[in-house]
């Protein structure tokens, strides 16, 4: 008669483990995937709140005129410009012709789709503050 070996696991059991594996990584995997996208939209909004910070400063030092270019404010307002998280792109600026001191900075791509928010959202205005939709 032959004994047998009380050490291992058997196929079924190890199959069993992976259907739980694989079920909890189903249910688990949506929440991570929203909650990296969420993430990447706080980043993005704080990286348009400083360099809305950045450009009033330097129109602070230019005697309220705009900067040129969003180029030109670094390295000296800002490190290095930049860019949203989602996809790596910089982000633009609007400036009304009837209001040449108000401006709009906005993500321009459509790396925000997933959690619902239209192209070149967020915005940020200094008069207004966050934009999302």
């Amino acid at each position: 008669m032959r004994k047998r070996r009380d050490s291992g696991f058997t196929l079924v059991e190890i199959m069993i483990v992976i259907a739980i594996m694989g079920a909890l990584l189903g249910i688990l995997l949506p929440s991570y995937t929203h909650a990296m996208a969420q993430g990447k939209l706080s980043a993005c909004k704080s990286n348009l709140k400083n360099l809305s910070t950045a450009i009033e400063t330097y129109r602070n030092d230019y005697g309220g005129q705009a900067p040129p270019m969003m180029r030109s404010l670094a390295p000296t307002y800002l490190a290095v410009l930049p860019t949203c998280p989602s996809r790596g792109e910089t982000y633009s600026r609007s400036v009304s012709d009837d209001a040449p001191d108000s401006y709009v900075l906005f993500c321009r791509n459509w790396g925000h789709g997933e959690l619902g928010l239209a192209s070149n959202f967020p915005q940020y205005s200094p008069a207004v503050g966050m934009l999302e939709k």
